[in-house]
This record gives structure tokens, sequence and C-alpha cells, in this order.
């Protein structure tokens, strides 16, 4: 088992324009206008080739040697192992290499090639139609006559795409086998993408700017709404970023810090590997590695959508990142993990047990036991559904600009929009939508506009003014509507009736006699019977989907904490967290002195203690978030953001207004044994964990350096105010480095804390990105690129070392690619460790040179690293809170592991992968709390039911409590953009 890629960097500003792997698969090539080089991965040798080619359109590589059209100069050119030219022919198009050393090259359609292309004709292009070559002398063999906007070779058989069709041809023979209108139709291919053959030649992939195909000749081909370039690879299928199965259905998205991999995929000869572009580095991607089963992590962003299914029994979540998970509801249990690669904002059960996926691209049907999907459905212009209504049979989906009605088979009924705003060219967004539970009628509300009542044959039944969301009750007596500004129950079919307005809601969905609704962080409960009594509760995680079980008194929410709760219909009670999201933000690591021991903080409020071993083993944690455990030292929110650790052999941290204290963690408990608590407002800590010290927020125009253990003021020196102050101690925290950025350069000053002493300053003409302590005493700094007249130029990044000693200002690692943009670095004894946009980078100090150059974490950025004391341990972790742990002597892959936010974790190494649910999984283990995180007691509960959903009396305490919930716990995830603001 392994991480199942690897990652290689480009130079700065370098872009690989195209790629190409040597035939045997054991070498790439990456070619762009600025150059060419040839990678041995086994190695990670990389060789610069003498050819410096203009405007280059397509490549292939056969054992003749490495080919290459050039748009500016109308030609094909042959270069050998150097890069020296070794023959051309005039003339361009698409090449594809073929065994025993043959080049293929196609003529594009003059109709789709590029303009100036067109403008030169026919006789610039040499010779046209599909040209089969000697790859090394470009001597011609044979010609066909075929034209072309794809290309691709399986054997002697090559497969020729174009909007007019597909043609297969036996290259060899020069003979034509078959030929297919392109599966929509010619009209609806207007930009050819890509095109493949299955190993056994009998299955083809074509793609466009819009969708991909998968079938055979004679039948009739299967639509996939993934985008990009599609090929067959030895596991399956892959389009785009996405690997799917044998039938199409997805399994996983190729991804970079949370970005799927957009670049074109180019596929080794045996399908295993996959070579693609990010933006500062190629990712060499072993497939097999990739659709190996991996644990279950849960959500790593917001999840924003929830089903129930199966009479109850199946909980169905989407994330805003394109995660589908699956959990049986009665067992409390995530059963299933599927990365789509999509969006997913909207999710139904059918009555047949189908699971429709709303998706960018229109709706998915799913089985959800074998977890394949098993239909696609799409209508013109329905892109980014953000939610679907099921009625029986009948399906509303409602996109960016209108929404469609199906059948329970695909077919469209209905179609509503887009709606033309006067003044404007474009069409207006579609704000909400709902069909009636009679399927024949449905209400939409385009934004800013009038919303309509229609009927499935497209007539206006009714006008309401502009609203922002509606949903029908499931008896279909009635109607609420939200505006922006309350909300709005109304019978229907609409009467002339007054309507109280009541309190606002972002969604809701139907119960038994009333409506669910949530407003960020509040749940309520609205009557459809005006004596009937509601109830309302605030709580410390907003709420982004809801769901309610059919005949049970149990509700689901989720939202940008990624976790699931499942909830007490009658008053909003948490009755359990099911195991949902793989974990916060990590925005602290520490080693012990041995390297054996990991102390870990993250962004909402937890500690974590690993011994890191064979394989990793979590001994305790401190949680501070609203899923804590009875009898934890904080309440929720109040041990706030872990904002740095320190662990010489006791361990120390700083968390939010507390610093505290372990003597010996690795034999106590941290959520119990702590010997030193402190209130103590700091930002950060040296490494000894003696000292700290607090900028004193954006405004302040000193920095305080303070006694951990007393809380005394040692030092207090001036710092400019503003954002981009930055500031660091020395290891034993007897000096405070302070530089700050008032205007374009930046002022740096050295204070010796006793006294307190200025012992040396600096002026930059550039604004600084980051500074710490080196090893020897000095003063690593990193400064951005200049700026040329206000604008930002492409000067790279400025590493420098500071000698205070002898007052000398030198370019520190001169040699090594890319840590000059580093955004996160931590230096041990003898390595350094860098994060560079897409790479990873570990580098012996005492020579200066590259140990590795490892992949950055798929699905979030990194957001801390660590390296022990003697360099032989590295580490990393994420804004996902996965953490992974490498071989500080070589990079290579040790572990990653995880602490979920249900309290759980999960572990993979090279031989095991393990993961554990967490203590709140079982019934009645987690407590609801108020909207300060107090725990809510019986009283409490029957008093929050007596006062109603209206009780104006809690109003004033109910706003001011969410405040403080807000700013002690959603600083990363408690608005709408959730973990993604941060």
């Amino acid at each position: 088992m392994s991480l199942g890629y690897r990652t290689f960097a480009l130079p700065p500003g370098g872009h690989q324009r195209l790629l190409a792997f040597r035939p045997d698969g054991e070498a790439f090539a990456a070619l762009s206008e600025e150059g060419a080089g040839v990678v041995t991965p086994k190695d990670g040798h990389h060789r610069v080739l003498e050819v410096q080619p203009q405007r280059p359109t397509s490549m292939a590589w056969t054992e003749g040697g490495l080919a290459f059209t050039e748009d500016a100069r109308g030609r094909t050119v042959v270069v050998d192992a150097r890069g020296r030219e070794i023959a051309e022919r005039a003339g361009r198009g698409i090449l594809a290499a073929a065994g025993g050393g043959v080049l293929l090259r196609l003529s594009r359609a003059l109709a789709a090639a590029p303009r100036a292309l067109a403008a030169a004709g026919a006789q610039a292009e040499g010779t046209r139609g599909l040209e089969v070559l000697d790859g090394k002398t470009l001597a011609p063999i044979r010609t066909m006559a075929l034209e072309g906007d794809a290309l691709h070779v399986q054997g002697s058989l090559a497969l020729v795409v174009s909007p007019a069709g597909l043609v297969l041809v036996d290259w060899e023979r020069g003979e034509e086998l078959q030929r297919e209108a392109w599966p929509a139709g010619s009209a609806e291919a207007a930009f050819v993408t890509s095109a493949a053959l299955s190993r056994d030649g009998r299955r083809y992939l074509v793609s466009d700017q819009h969708q991909a195909w998968l079938g055979m000749f004679g039948e009739r081909a299967r639509r996939l709404p993934e985008r990009g370039v599609a090929s067959f690879v030895a596991t399956g299928l892959l389009v785009g970023p996405v690997l799917l199965d044998e039938e199409g259905t997805p399994r996983r998205a190729l991804r970079v810090e949370g970005r799927s991999l957009q670049g074109t995929g180019v596929v080794s000869p045996d399908g295993r590997k996959v070579l693609m572009r990010g933006n500062q580095a190629l990712f060499l991607v072993d497939v097999e590695a990739h659709s190996a089963p991996v644990p279950k992590r849960g959500a790593s962003s917001d999840v924003i959508a929830l089903a129930l299914g199966d009479g109850g029994r199946c909980l169905a979540g989407g994330t805003r990142s394109g995660e589908l998970l699956l959990w049986d509801a009665r067992e409390g249990t995530l059963r299933a993990q599927v990365d789509t690669g999509r969006m997913i904002s909207g999710l139904a059960f059918t009555p047949e047990g189908r699971l429709l996926v709303g998706t960018s691209d229109g709706v998915d049907g799913w089985d959800p036991v074998l977890m394949r999907r098993r239909t696609v459905w799409s209508a013109p212009e329905l892109r980014d559904v953000h939610g679907l209504s099921l009625r029986g049979k009948r399906v509303l989906a409602r996109g960016h600009e209108r929404a469609v009605v199906f059948d329970g088979e695909g077919r469209v009924l209905a179609s509503f929009g887009p709606w033309t705003v006067e003044g404007r060219s474009w069409p207006a967004d579609l704000a909400d939508a709902d069909l009636h539970p009679g399927g024949e009628v449905a209400v939409v509300a385009p934004r800013e506009m009038e919303a309509l009542v229609m009927g499935i044959d497209g007539q206006v039944q009714g006008r309401l003014p502009a609203l922002r969301q509606v949903v029908f009750h499931e008896g279909g007596q009635a109607l609420l509507t939200g505006d922006g500004r309350g909300s709005t129950l109304r019978s229907f079919p609409l009467r002339n009736e007054p309507t109280a307005t009541r309190e606002e809601f972002e969604r809701a969905v139907s119960v038994e006699g009333g409506m669910l609704w949530a407003s960020r962080n509040e749940l309520g409960l609205l009557p459809l019977e005006a004596r009937a009594e509601g109830w309302t509760r605030r709580f410390h995680d907003p709420i982004q989907a809801l769901v309610a079980a059919p005949g049970a008194p149990v509700i689901y929410t989720s939202g940008a904490a990624r976790w699931v709760a499942e909830r007490d219909l009658e008053d909003g009670r948490l009755r359990r967290a099911l195991p949902s999201g793989s974990g916060f933000m990590v925005a602290a690591l520490a080693l012990d002195p041995t390297g054996e021991l990991l102390a870990v903080g993250d962004h909402e409020g937890r500690i974590h203690l690993w011994r890191l071993g064979a394989v990793p083993e979590r001994l305790s944690m401190l949680d501070g978030t609203s899923l804590q455990p009875e009898r934890t030292l904080f309440e929720p929110g109040e041990l706030g953001q872990v904002q740095a650790l320190a662990f010489p052999g006791s361990l120390v941290a700083v968390c939010g207004h507390h610093v505290l204290r372990w003597a010996a963690p690795a034999t106590s408990t941290v959520d119990h044994d702590v010997c030193a608590r402190r209130e103590m407002h700091a930002e950060g800590l040296s490494a000894d964990g003696r000292r700290a010290w607090n900028s004193g927020g954006f405004m302040s125009v000193e920095v305080e350096v303070l006694d951990v253990d007393t809380g005394e003021t040692l030092a207090k020196v001036p710092g400019a105010p503003g954002s981009d102050r930055r500031v660091c101690l020395s290891p034993t925290g007897d000096r405070v480095l302070v530089a700050s950025c008032p205007g374009q350069g930046t002022e740096m000053a050295l204070w010796a804390v006793e006294g307190p002493r200025r012992l040396a300053t600096m002026h930059v003409d550039r604004q600084i990105h980051q500074v710490l302590f080196l090893p020897d005493g000095s003063v690593g700094m990193w400064f951005t690129g200049s700026e040329v007249h206000g604008e930002e130029s492409t000067t790279e990044g400025l590493l420098c070392r500071w000698d205070v000693t002898h007052g000398v200002v030198e370019r520190w690692l001169p040699g090594v690619m890319g840590v000059a943009e580093a955004s996160t670095a931590h230096v041990g004894d003898g390595r350094a460790f860098f994060s560079c946009g897409e790479t990873l980078t570990l580098v012996d100090l005492a020579s200066a040179r590259v140990v590795a150059t490892l992949p950055a974490h798929e699905m979030a950025w990194v957001s801390a690293l660590a390296v022990s004391a003697d360099g032989r341990v590295a580490v990393s972790a994420d804004r996902a809170g996965e953490i992974r742990v490498w071989d500080g002597a070589t990079g290579a892959w040790r572990a990653s592991f995880c602490s979920t936010t249900d309290g759980g974790g999960w572990v993979r190494t090279a031989t095991e992968m393990r993961d554990w649910p967490g203590p709140h999984w079982k019934e009645e283990a987690a407590v609801s709390r108020d909207g300060r995180g107090r725990r809510l007691d019986d009283d409490e509960q029957d008093d929050g039911r007596d006062d109603g959903a209206s009780d104006g009396a809690s109003d004033g305490a109910s706003d001011e409590a969410g405040d403080e919930a807000s700013d002690g716990a959603s600083d990363g995830a408690g608005d709408e953009e959730g973990v993604e603001s941060e």
C-alpha cells in the first residue's frame, strides 16, 4: 500500500504544455516553449533536452525518437535522446505513437483548425489525411483520406473522431473497418476533446467539452457526465480527473490540495500510470493504488445535502467537494464513501430505493447497495443542480437558471426558465423551486422577480412577490415561503387571506403536522395549526442540511462542522453523532525530542497526542468542540483554536486565552491530567516552551514576550500595526524578531528579551512573507516577488539568511528550486521542510541539497509542518485534518492518519489500514447544548418547549448566545463559506 502518486516540481514560471511517455513507460517527456526535459521516475533523474520548440501543439514518443509539431513553423520534428533534431517533415496535426517505431499524424479538419492555419491554406499543411510515417525519419508509409479532431492508436487499430462521427481503421493495412455518427448527434459535438480505444479494441471512449461517451461500435453508447480527456486505464476509465470503474461509476477523483487535477491526463502504455499537470508540478499517479480501498475518511468539506431511504435506515450525504457518503442510520456507521469529483447539493431516494444525486451536470441515479451509478439524467441548460424535490415518481431538479421536472425514467416532463430581466443581457438565477406533492403544479422563484405558480403544461396559475425559499408540506395543503426578511406559511391552493410573518429560514423540510426549518445556528418546528406549539433551538454549530425520518421522531442535520447529528424531532435534542467529517484543520504540530511522540492541535479546539511507531496510535485527546465527552476541562468553544505547541519533554499549548502544560503527556491523558493552566492570551511559543509572544491584535503597536510559567510580561518591543506583521522567538526565547511592512518594504528588528535591548535592524525593499530562527542562530527570511509600478511582476520570491552576529545577509539554499515560494516551513537540526504550492520539499541543510520532493496532500492545503530535532522524522498536516509521517533521511512515506470529527480516527500504513468510531456514535453519548455551549438538562429542554418558537422574551439572550458561539467556534466553520473560507 502506498500514497499512489509522486510529484515532480516544475521550475519557477515553467509551464509544461505537452506530455508523453516513452514506449516502455519508464520515462516521460515534458515540452513547452520554455524547453523540454525527460524524467526517469525510478530514480527521479531529470535531463534537459537541447531543443527550443516554437508553439508546439502535439507530441508522441516512438522507438524512433521524440516527435512533436510546431505550429509556428508548420512542421513536424523528431529529436534524439539529447534533443538534437534528426528528422523534419512539413505539416502539422495530431500525433500518436504506434508499435514498431511507427508514427501516425492526423490532419485536423480545416473548419476546426486555428484561424491562422486555415488562412495559410492546405499547401502549408503538407500532405493531408491520416499519415503513417516512419517514427525516426518521418518517411511516409501510407496515407488515408481522413481528417479529425482526436486520434488514438491501439495495436493495429486507430480511432479517428470528429463532430461528424467516429471512424475505426486498420492503419497497417490502410483499411476502414467501421464508421458511426457521434453518439449524441453531430450538432452536439461542437468541440471534440479526446478519443480512446480499450486494449482489446472493442470499446471506445470519446469526449467533448460537456461530457464523455462509453460505447461499442454497433451499440448505443452510454453518456458519462464527467468532463475532460477520456482514457482507458488498468482499473477502468479516466475522464478528466475522475477514475471510474469499467461500467462508468465514479470511484475517486484525483486531487491535490483539495482541487481536482484538471490538466490533460496522459496514460502510460500499460495503462497503470497517469501523468497529469498541476499549476506548479507534474503528478505521476499509480492507478491501481488509487483504486485500492482506503479508510472511510468521511467528509473533507461541508455536508450540504442529506436524504433518507430504505424506510429511514439508509442516510445519504453529499459534500461541497463531491463526496457521496452512506450511513447505516440504525447502526450509526459510515457504510460507504465515493469521491465523485463534482459538488453534490441535492439528494433524494425514489420509492424503488434508487438514490438520485444532483450534480453540476444534471441528475445521476445510483444503486445505494452496490454503490454503482446506473443512470444519468440531463436536460438542455440544466446546470449546477442545487436541490431535488421527489413527489411520487416525479422529480423536480433545481438548477442555476431553470427547474426541470423528470418522470421516474428520466424523461423531461416540464422545463421552467430561464427568465430574462429587463435591462440585463443575462438570465435571472433561480432562487428556489418546489413541486407540489400532487406532481402537477410547481412554484418557481427566479431571483429578484415574481414567484410563479406553474402547471406542468407550462401555464402560469398564480403569482407571488419575490421569494428566496419555497417548500410544500408533504400533505400539499400548505406552502412555506421566505423572502430574506421573514417567512410565511400559506394555505394551498393560494387564497386571498391574511398571513403572519414568522422567523426567517434558509432551508426547511416537511414533517407530520408542521415544517422543520433551519437558519444558521437555529433549528425550529413550525406547526401547521395556529394553536399548536412549536419550538426553536440554537446550537453551537451552524446547519446547512436537514432531513426528517418518515414515520419516526428523528431528524438529521449537518453543516460546515462536517459531522452529522441525529436529533429528536420533539425538541431538537442531540441523540448521537454519526461518523462523518475527516477532521478539522491542523493548526499546530510538535514532536518531542525523541521524535516518537507527536502533539497535534486543530483549529476547532482539539489537542491530540499520538505515538509514532510502525503503526501510529492515538494516546489521548482533549476535545474543546461541541462534541466533547463529559468531565472535559473546558466548556465547548471555551478552549478556542490551538495556535501553537511546544514539546521539549513536557507539552505546552497555546489555545485562545489559555496556556496549558502537561508534565508527562506520554504517561497521562491530555483531557484530564493538565498540570498547569493559566489564563493568558498568546499567539506563539519558543521551542523550549518557556516563553510566549503576543502581538496584541491588528492595531497594537507593541509585541509582548511572556513567561509561560508565571504569566509575567518580560518585555514589550515596538512593532508597526497591521496584518502583515511577522513575529518569532528564538528556540530558547531569549530573542524576539519583529518584522513589519508599513509600506512597500519590510522593517526588521531583533531584540534581546532581557532589557529589552535592540540587537540589530534591517530594511528590505520587498515585503516579508515568512521568518524563522535557524539552528545556527541566524534568521531565515522569505520575501515576496518584487513589484513593478504597483503591479505584481513575474519576479520570484527571495529566500535569505541573516547572520546577525556578523551583519551579513546572503541567499539561502540558492540551488533548491521553489522553496523561495514556500507558504509553510519548519527547520530541525539537519533538515528543513517546506510546503511549496503543490509540492513538499525536504532539504538537507548541511549539503543544501533536496532530499526528496514529496506530493502535497490530496484533499486540502498543507497547514502545518514539523521536523524532529535529529531530522529523522518529518510530519505534514492539512486543513482536512490528515497527518502524514515521512522518513526524514529518504523522504519515504511512513504513515497517514487522522482524528475524525466524531472523535474517532483512521490510520493507514504500507501494511495496515484501520478506522474506528468516536465516542459519540452511541445513543445519548453526546449531549445537546445551548448557544453558549452549556449542556441542556431535562428541565431546560422542557422550559424551551413551553416557550415555543415565537417567545420574544428569549430572543435577545438567544442572539447574544449565538454571537458568542460563533466567536468561539465558527471562525473556520461558522458561516455559509464553511471550511473553504479559511
